[in-house]
């Protein structure tokens, strides 16, 4: 990351925007804010002849030329892609890949100055016509990010990236613009040049994967996330803003995000007095009680490998004898998110807009665990499950 300073610097939130903007339950004029600027897209490509995938109308005018997809929210259009295409390998979550990119503000058209860009013809440009612009530190190599829990670019483009059970996952070479309505990416506030409620496009070019995840690795978690997903639906629990066709709100009893690879419910999200609760942020410290299980078809059948909860502790060591508890403290644990070695990164990240006073479930598939590599007393290609209470703020 070092050598990317324009991610750190030129485009703060996407350093860490799965973390601070994930998308929060809306509000009626939040709802009708993104329904127009969803609608503006729509009109944008449909103008173009471009129609979503499988919804496209009857005697679409213009005719169909090409297709986008929406993919957690956010709307992909491949532009180009190599010749070779059919013959290359899709991305997948857990790949390292590079590509270079701009960002600009939609306005309607298939263009923009961009407020940030790896790519050296846009930088000369920008500096030629904008001398506001600090682009003293923007870098001109290709970023480079494992995709699905990079923390340099917004999770709403990395999975952007990927497959869906409709869409496609882009390959080597395609030429990407993403579409970011304001509550996937900098929300009301905005960010540098970008204005609040904006909605914003990603072009990414040079698509290569770098290093293909592990094909055991990739297998296993994929099987993961489709256990996680079912086990969470089958309790009522549906991934934010993704509510799949046929399910009422009404059957709904409680939303999911899906944070840099994973899965994360807070449990008491809709008690009276979290909305006047500050949010956590990055680098914070916080204290907090854990629970640790080996995931096997929800939570609560879980098997504990590791907690700081006294009274669970005490249950283990009648139910499980075989398991040795004898010096798992049970006092708060102590972390600052994200430098903390004491627990797993991708648990940390997922805490950022959580509350004080939040119970948070959080699960993670083996590339977002500990790999095909085992630890301690947790299996390799293991899932995992984490249940943390009682989390505070302090100094």
């Amino acid at each position: 990351m070092a050598n990317h300073s324009i991610v750190a610097k030129g485009l703060i939130p996407v350093v860490a925007a799965a973390i601070l903007l994930l998308p929060a339950s809306c509000n009626s004029s939040a709802e009708d804010l993104r329904d127009a600027a969803r609608l503006k897209i729509t009109k944008f490509f449909n103008g173009k002849g471009i129609y979503e995938r499988d919804n496209v109308p009857e005697d679409p005018n213009p005719p169909v030329k090409s297709y986008y997809d929406v993919i957690g929210g956010a709307y992909r259009y491949i532009v180009k892609s190599s010749d070779d295409w059919d013959d290359l390998p899709d991305i997948v979550a857990g790949d390292s890949i590079s590509f270079y990119f701009k960002a600009y503000v939609f306005t309607g058209s298939d263009s923009g100055t961009p407020y940030a860009t790896n790519i050296a013809s846009e930088i000369a440009y920008i500096s030629q016509g904008n001398p506001q612009f600090d682009i003293s530190d923007w870098s001109t190599d290709p970023l480079k990010i494992k995709v699905g829990s990079d923390p340099q670019i917004m999770k709403p483009v990395q999975n952007a990236l990927l497959a869906n059970n409709i869409a496609p996952a882009c390959r080597p070479g395609d030429q990407v613009r993403i579409y970011l309505t304001s509550d996937l990416a900098y929300g009301n506030k905005g960010v540098g040049t970008v204005l609040g409620k904006s909605t914003v496009v990603f072009e990414i070019t040079s698509l290569a994967i770098v290093e293909p995840i592990d094909a055991e690795l990739a297998e296993a978690s994929k099987a993961s996330r489709a256990a996680i997903t079912s086990g969470l639906q089958s309790e009522g629990i549906y991934e934010r803003d993704n509510l799949p066709d046929g399910v009422d709100t009404g059957d709904v009893n409680g939303w999911y995000d899906i944070v840099g690879g994973a899965y994360r419910y807070i449990v008491n999200e809709d008690r009276a007095e979290r909305s006047a609760l500050p949010d956590i942020k990055a680098a914070d410290s916080l204290s907090l009680y854990f629970d640790a299980r080996i995931y096997a078809d929800s939570y609560e059948t879980s098997a504990t490998y590791s907690t700081n909860i006294e009274s669970r502790i005490a249950e283990l060591a009648v139910s499980d004898p075989g398991l040795d508890t004898s010096e798992w403290p049970a006092d708060p644990l102590k972390i600052k998110i994200g430098s903390d070695p004491q627990i797993l990164k991708s648990v940390q990240n997922t805490l950022p807009t959580c509350k004080p006073g939040d119970v948070v479930r959080i699960f993670l598939p083996p590339d977002a665990a500990y790999g095909n590599k085992q630890s301690g007393t947790v299996p390799a290609l293991s899932t995992l499950a984490f249940e943390l209470t009682n989390i505070e703020k302090i100094e």
